[in-house]
Order: C-alpha cells, then structure tokens, then sequence
C-alpha cells in the first residue's frame, strides 16, 4: 500500500510566517488580540522600511513587500506588494524572490504564472548556495522548487529531480520538506524505497508542534512497515494528524468505517470523511460523495453527493468531475420529470458553481429559477433555499422582503432552520419590521423542530438576559437539548453552567464530563477544541477530576493543534515548568512563539520573558521589550507592567494597584468581587483576569487560573487574597494574586 502524499500546499503557505513574526516585533504593532478592525496608519516602523528601501536596502523592500501582501500594520496592498518584492529580488534579496515566487504562483497581485513562480525560487536558491543571502536561510524556495518538479508546475514533472531540493528544505528547518522525503522513500517515488529511512522522518516530523508526519507515521504502524504492526497505534497516529489539520481524518475515517484499532463507529466515520474533505482531501470528498449516493452507512442524498463530487472536482480529482456529470444528468431529467426535490438539488449545483471553470458553471439565476420550480412543487427545502439566495448579501438576486416571503413559507411547511433564519431577520429588521419578540418565538420553534444550532443561541440569549428576561435554567435545559443533538457548544455551554453552579446545581464532575464529550466529538459531533482548553484546565487544576498534569499537557497539545492561541500558551507553561512532561524551555519558547503569532497578548508577553531572560532563547532585551509593547498593546497587563517606566506613553498604563480584602462573589468568566475596608466603611472592587490567561469560567465557589508564571491557583468565595491590577479601559486586570 501506497503511503498517501500530504497536501501541504495550502497549510505552508498561509498564517503568519517567523519572518513575519519579526516584521511585527519590529514595527510594534498595534493591534489588539483578535481584533478585525482596518490596520493602523503608517508606523514608524513603516516609514523606516520604506526609507531605507528607497535608499537602496533591499531587505528592507522584501519586508515592507510582505507586510502589503499580508496587511497585518499597513492596509492590504497585492499589487504593490509585488512591486517592492521585485525591486527587492532585482536588487539581490533571496527573501524578495522567494515571496515574489509566491505571489506568481497564487496569482495574488498579480496574473498567476507558475513558470514565473519557478524561476523565482529557482533564483532565490541559486543565492542561498552561493552565499549571497547575508545570513537569511531561505528553506521554503527549495520546498516550492521540489514541489514544482513533483507536480509539474511551471517545469516538466519529474519526481527524482525533487528529491533534491525536498532533501535541502529538510536539512534548512522545513518540516513540509522532510514529509516530503518520508513520502519519497515510503513509496519508492524518486527515490528507492526505504522503509527505515522512511520510519525515521515521519517519526520526526510527527513529534513537531504541527504533527505533519503522523499521517504517514500511522499509515507505517497500520501495514507493519519498518515497526510491529499496531492498528491501535495508527490510529491514535491519525487522530493527532486530523486535530493538527491534515490529512489524517481521511484514514481515521476509514479505521472507524472498518473497526480497525478501534470500535467501529459508521457515524463517527461519516463525520471524519467530511472534516477530511473540508480540509482539502479531494480522495475522501469522492469516497462520502458516493456513500450519499449509495446510502451506504448513510441515508441516500443525490443532492449531498452531488456537492461532494463538486468539492473533489475543484480539489482536482477528474474521477470527481465525471461523477458530477453523471449525477446532474440525472438530476435534469428527473426534474423536468417533475421531481421538486431533483430540481431543487440542481439549483444547489448552478448556486455554487465549480472553481477555477472546473464542474458546473456558476449561474444565480438559474439557481433561482430551479429553487422556485422545487418551492412550487412544495418542496420546502425549495423555499427555503430561494430565501437563502434572496437574504445573502451582495448577491445579484438580493432581496430581503422576498426572503422573508419563502422562509416563512418554508417554515410554515415544517423546515425546522428556516424558522430560525426568519427569527434572523425579524431580529435584524431585514426585509421585515424588527421585532425581538417574534424573533425569540421562531428561534424557540427551529429549535422545537430539531434545529439544533438555535438551541445553542436561544440558550445563550436566556442565559445573559440581553433581550428577554434572564433564564439560566431554562438556558441549561436548551443546552442539553443542543448537546443531545449533536452540537458541542450546547455541551460545552452546559458544562460551563455545571462548573459554575449557574442554572443548575453545581457539579464539577459533570462539567469536566460535558467538556469531554465537546473536546471528543463523534457522531455528527465536531470536536470544540475550546472545551479541550478547558478541560484541561480542570486536569492541571484538580476540579472535578483527579489532578493530572500529563493528561492536562495532552489535552492542551490536542487544542494547540488545532491552532488554538490559548493551548498552546498553557502548553508553554508546563513545558517551561516541566509540569506533566519534559521540561524543555526551548520547547516552551516555540510554544509562546506559535501562540503569539495566533494573536495572543499572553502568547507575546510569556516569549517576551524568555528572550529577556536568556531562557530557552539567545537573550534579546530589544526583541523583549517590542514584544512587551505587542503584548500591552492586545491588553496583556504583564506585558504593560514588564514595559517600565521608561516606555514613553506606557508609563500610566503600566502602573499597578494592590489591594487586600475578601472575595465577595464571582460575577461572570474570569471576574470577581473584592470587598476591603473597615466594617460600615467597605468598598467593592470588581477585577478581572486577562482573558487571553488560561481562566475556567467562574461564577459558583471559585476560580482556578494558570498564572504567568508558576502552576496553577484556585482563589474561592469567602478568601482574603492580595490582587495587584492595572486600569484598562475601565477594567482592573488581574497582574497577580498572593493568599496569605
């Protein structure tokens, strides 16, 4: 058996780059954690790279070009962009060439022109070998180079000429480039088949934060290549490749369809096979397309697989494409037969269209004349998705008073979510007069009807008292509604309320069990990766669950996979500590460094600490105190308070408070009452944790919380505690706790 290739095109070429990184640490951005407003006007940082660009520094070029491609301090620019990158390449900057590459061959800024693209990294690693790149390793120009000749892209295919440059981006630091090899000799593709060499890679490559190789690593342990065969083993392989991203879920999919290493699961299966064609896995797209299309450990659905085969043929599978033909054939003629259903599943086809002038044509109004064929036959998924097409915005057909129109006719024929997007619009005042009150009565009768997503929001809306009257027990019984349904932020909401004795009787136990199942998933369950957070949370801290620091690790690790800023700040912390797993401080350190980059103050403020120190890190006071500011600047009150004074404006937002007294009440997720003073002379302080911190959500008898620095700490009801706090915005957050 062939050991898959992993699709890592798309995963290598986006998020934030260690360039990019150090980009942002050098102009000190601004922004705050996950913040989406437009980006800043120009900084000094800025105005700096672009003068020396114009004076003939053509790093500089590189870098002011990689911040207007990716618009994360300076508006979003492409085209200029790619006018700075090729000043920068022209002027002798690898960097320039290799993202100038990168902008060719995603036709970003430009026509996308893969020849182009290659010559680009051809020419960028031609300056790395000769030296000529002052220092800078340049490792992904000699992954794309490999890349290229494995797929043919811009050069003739030609699977032993990538070998080499896969071998390079490896021996650089490139992960993506070690798979690559695994792949090579796993499979005997460019190179002769060697298992133990293969074992070796994977092996490496799986243990890295990102988990790259654990797809192949299992797929090695499931046919007994170079190891013992353990189908056991390769599962739980597939499963941290499929948390990571990738392309495990595919294989883990196929384990729980055929109950090899684990207990056969067919709705677990189904669930797997579409995370797998989510992410990009156009083999396991055509594999559930033709489960929909057989009813084989599924329901029959022509229309569902008919999408599906639509997903793979834009993915590239031309076995996708002529499945796709095949069915809408069928669909046309069993809806000029009559058939409202086959009609209405054609529009879906013509509403989406293929990519890149693969499948289908994209065509609204054909869409629309279909859907209302489908609605006139009473078909109310007709009606309901000509209301979809009508209240989208920015679509040729727009129009919200039409969409009210079919929505309430297709809730009225007893679509359970068309009632809820008619509460939407009632809610919003979209095509109908604004009207809460109705809007609540139709979220209540999707929910009813087994819509189970509104129960989520239904619940959340009784559970604040925003706009009707505060219900935390009925919010818990929408909950567990929405979580015996199938949604992990119903169980994750309800095991929120079980920890904090909201609405129900308090019940550590039974939280960490709602969180459990959250973090889990199954059936038609996505995993939430939040409630791995907290439940691992519960683990380090010892609530409702025996303390389990290695268990704690394990579920951050799960989180952090899944791109989850948080988890991997946690993870940092007891990898820094050696708290359930090997202390590693340079481990720690990368941790920081990915949970930062995910936009974490906390993230940026734990990284700034190692580099101040020297731990984990070449010691870099300059590199500490830009992270420092992009720590404060996301509202990190450490970060602030680790600025000093001497930081111009930060002075007044870096002073801190203390206060002694009796916590009074926690009031809400990581928020608390302080009561101090003389008796007839008390004052109520009400203080905050950066919620960028790992909190669990109090509001019961305490709070547990995982500090800077140190293991964890739980503060209760009725304790006399020292808080010291800054002023943010009106809030006092928490910079520490000390109980006498």
């Amino acid at each position: 058996m062939d050991i898959a290739l992993l699709s890592l095109r798309s995963k290598g070429g986006s998020g934030i780059t260690a360039l990019a990184l150090w980009l942002v640490v050098s102009m000190l951005s601004t922004r705050a954690a996950g913040q989406t407003s437009s980006p800043p006007q120009t900084s000094p940082g800025v105005q700096r790279l672009q003068s020396e660009c114009e004076h003939g520094k053509y790093a500089s070029c590189s870098e002011l070009g990689a911040e207007f491609a990716n618009g994360f301090v300076v508006a979003k620019d492409e085209a200029r962009a790619v006018g700075l990158l090729q000043k920068a390449c022209d002027g002798g900057d690898a960097r320039g060439c290799d993202d100038l590459g990168s902008m060719y061959s995603r036709g970003r800024g430009v026509a996308k022109d893969e020849n182009r693209a290659f010559l680009l990294y051809q020419r960028s690693c031609d300056m790395e070998a000769a030296g000529d790149t002052f220092g800078v390793k340049v490792p992904r120009c000699y992954f794309e180079l490999g890349f290229k000749y494995e797929d043919g892209l811009g050069v003739t295919k030609d699977e032993t000429r990538s070998f080499a440059p896969f071998q390079k981006a490896c021996d650089g630091g490139d992960v993506r480039g070690c798979v690559q090899l695994a792949d090579k000799y796993a499979n005997g593709r460019g190179a002769a088949k060697d298992d133990a060499r293969a074992l070796a890679l994977y092996q490496l490559t799986c243990v890295s934060s990102e988990a790259l190789g654990c797809n192949g690593l299992g797929l090695m342990y499931e046919n007994g290549r170079g190891v013992v065969k353990d189908e056991i083993r390769a599962a739980a392989l597939y499963q941290r490749a499929c948390d990571a991203g990738y392309q495990g879920c595919g294989n883990l999919a196929l384990a729980y369809q055929s109950g090899r290493g684990v207990a056969k699961d067919e709705d677990r299966a189904v669930a797997l096979y579409g995370r797998a064609c989510t992410l990009g896995s156009a083999r396991d797209c055509s594999k559930l397309a033709s489960m929909y299309e057989n009813g084989q450990d599924v329901a029959k659905d022509e229309a569902r697989a008919v999408a599906l085969f639509q997903s793979a043929c834009n993915l590239g599978e031309d076995e996708g494409c002529s499945s796709l033909d095949r069915l809408v054939a069928l669909l046309q003629g069993a809806c000029d037969a009559g058939s409202a259903h086959d009609c209405g599943s054609l529009g879906d086809v013509h509403a989406h269209g293929g990519l890149h002038g693969r499948g289908v044509a994209k065509d609204e109004a054909r869409a629309v004349a279909l859907y209302q064929r489908a609605c006139k036959g009473g078909d109310a998924k007709g009606c309901a998705k000509l209301g979809s097409m009508y209240a989208a915005y920015g679509r040729s057909v727009t129009n919200p008073v039409r969409a009210v129109t079919f929505f309430q006719r297709a809730c009225d024929a007893g679509d359970a979510k068309s009632c809820g997007d008619l509460g939407l619009m009632y809610a919003r005042g979209s095509g109908v007069d604004k009207d809460s009150a109705h809007a609540v009565a139709l979220y209540q009768r999707a929910c009813d009807g087994g819509y189970t997503q509104d129960c989520v929001g239904l619940g959340s809306m009784y559970a604040t008292g925003g706009s009707l009257a505060k219900d935390e027990a009925h919010a818990a019984v929408l909950y567990q509604r929405a979580c015996d349904g199938g949604q992990a932020l119903g169980c994750a909401s309800l095991g929120d309320m079980y920890l904090n004795g909201g609405g129900v009787t308090k019940d550590e136990a039974r939280a960490s069990a709602l969180y459990q199942r959250a973090c889990e998933g199954g059936g038609d369950m996505l995993s939430d990766a939040r409630s791995c957070i907290n439940l691992g949370l519960m683990y380090a801290s010892g609530r409702g669950v025996a303390k389990d620091d290695a268990r704690a690790a394990a579920l951050f690790q799960r989180a952090c996979d899944r791109r989850e800023a948080a988890a991997c700040d946690s993870l940092g912390v007891m990898q820094q500590n050696g708290s359930g797993m090997a202390k590693d401080e340079a481990g720690a350190a990368t941790l920081y460094q990915e949970s930062c980059l995910l936009r974490s103050a906390r993230g940026c403020t734990h990284l700034a600490l190692m580099y101040a120190s020297g731990r984990g890190v070449a010691r870099d006071e300059a590199r500490a105190a830009a992270l420092y500011r992009i720590a404060c600047d996301g509202g990190d009150a450490l970060g602030c308070r680790s600025l000093g004074p001497a930081q111009g404006t930060a002075k007044a937002e870096s002073e801190t408070h203390t206060v002694t007294g009796k916590i009074t009440s926690f009031t809400g997720p990581g928020e608390f009452v302080l009561t101090s003073g003389e008796k007839g002379k008390e004052e109520s302080t009400t203080c905050s944790f950066d919620m960028t911190d790992a909190v669990l959500a109090a509001g019961g008898d305490n709070l547990s919380w995982i500090p800077p620095r140190g293991n964890p700490i739980t503060i209760k009801r009725g304790q006399t505690v020292t808080v010291e706090f800054r002023e943010v915005a009106n809030k006092r957050i928490v910079v520490s706790v000390r109980i006498p």
